[in-house]
């Protein structure tokens, strides 16, 4: 027997959709803990225009595809240790390679 009734529709749809983001958040966030274990390796890299702030505020441009270990993350804050130095970067910059992270 189908919902007819629109507002318990809409709950099932928005539960729906906020359960997909939970569960694609923890795979990724066991994806980077796998692969971004050093800053020699490529499968974590900072694209290019990022820059790496350190804790005092003092910040520099990356290369695209410098390399990253992550260390830690706030928010929409990475720390990550890169061949530059160790500090902060925007989550928009770090980048995976998704191949190693099936489902993704």
């Amino acid at each position: 027997m189908p919902i007819r009734n629109p507002l318990i529709m809409a709950i099932f749809a928005a539960l729906a959709l906020s359960a997909a983001p939970a569960h694609a958040s923890k795979a990724f966030d066991a994806c980077v803990r796998k692969l971004c274990v050093s800053a020699d390796q490529m499968d974590c890299w900072v694209k290019a225009g990022s820059e790496l702030c350190n804790d005092q505020g003092s910040c520099q441009d990356l290369q695209d595809h410098t390399g990253a270990r992550v260390l830690t993350k706030a928010k929409k804050q990475w720390k990550v240790e890169t061949q530059y130095g160790t500090g902060w970067v925007s989550e928009r910059y770090m980048m995976v390679d998704s191949s190693f992270c099936p489902g993704l």
